[in-house]
């Protein structure tokens, strides 16, 4: 199982939104609550298998700290994080090789 914690940018390995960047905001068990604040909102995180997500070396502490707490994160901010990661990861891409599928 892989090693993840709140605050840290994962992207999907699997289902319709493989290769796409989110925020890990809960961890129940072997599940993972993710956002990015733009097509999945906090109010409505994803909860996917922790299998089914690829951990990344980039973590927000101030946004993890506050979720931690059980203080409120805003889309906006989350937005920002998932942005910043893609700005300062250019070369980095999901298992399938792409950021997200290109539905042509």
């Amino acid at each position: 199982m892989p090693d993840l914690r709140i605050g840290q940018v994962v992207t999907s390995r699997a289902g319709r939104d493989a290769g796409k960047a989110f925020l890990v905001i809960g961890l129940e068990g072997d599940r993972v609550a993710i956002a990015d604040g733009d097509l999945r909102k906090v109010e409505s995180a994803k909860k996917k298998n922790v299998k089914h997500v690829v951990g990344h070396d980039w973590v927000e502490p101030e946004l993890a700290a506050r979720i931690s707490r059980g203080d409120m994160v805003t889309n906006s901010e989350i937005r920002g994080v998932v942005e910043a990661w893609h700005r300062k990861t250019p070369g980095e891409v999901g298992e399938h090789g792409q950021r997200g599928r290109n539905r042509g």
